[in-house]
């Protein structure tokens, strides 16, 4: 049987992280909320997904992402990821 429970903890999540400012210090942003499925998360900023990694385009602990470039103020950047 499938219970909402269950629902609730394989949802897949989707988040604004940044729309139109830039983040403090501008390569590194916190997810609030639910804790992050390590290897679950897919990034994009402006609409290109990012690659993972310290040679790419990011680094993920925990739920901070640190980028590998500064993001600028009009850039926007989602995360879709399953809860932990």
């Amino acid at each position: 049987s499938f219970d909402t429970e269950t629902l609730a903890d394989s949802m897949v999540i989707r988040k604004a992280l940044k729309e139109d400012t830039a983040p403090s210090p501008g390569n590194s942003i916190t997810v609030s909320g639910d804790a992050i499925r390590s290897g679950t998360e897919s990034l994009y900023v402006n609409g290109i997904l990012q690659r993972h990694g310290t040679n790419n385009d990011y680094v993920i602990s925990g739920n901070t992402i640190t980028f590998t470039y500064n993001l600028e103020s009009g850039d926007s950047v989602y995360i879709t990821y399953i809860k932990q």
